[in-house]
């Protein structure tokens, strides 16, 4: 199964690093504060960045080594390895911002995997 390390950015212009078997569930909760610690002043986030490893071990490692960075590097590693191809926060949000909504919620709540 592939795992992925993440780099969130919140809404106070913080950034969160983390690793997940399923990235968009992940997403989903982080901005709906289920199995999150995020602040309520944090929400919603966007994803600006994700790396496929091939095992949990593998993203612990790189997710370690990336929350070891400044917030500088974090952000050029998100501009410059995307698949080699530099990403704009403009393009980060039309492909991966999640708009909460009430179908989202409801199937969430029961059981529906995203």
């Amino acid at each position: 199964m592939p795992w992925f390390v993440y780099i969130l950015e919140c809404r106070d212009n913080s950034l969160y690093t983390g690793i997940t078997w399923n990235l968009k569930k992940r997403i989903l909760e982080h901005n709906t504060r289920i199995k999150s610690s995020l602040q309520l002043s944090k929400i919603p986030v966007r994803l600006i960045y994700w790396q496929r490893f091939r095992n949990r071990y593998d993203a612990a490692a790189r997710e370690k080594e990336i929350k070891g960075w400044r917030r500088e590097k974090k952000y050029r590693l998100a501009n410059s390895l995307r698949r080699g191809t530099p990403v704009t926060k403009r393009r980060v949000a039309q492909l991966f911002t999640l708009k909460i909504s009430d179908e989202i919620l409801r199937g969430y709540a029961h059981g529906l995997h995203l």
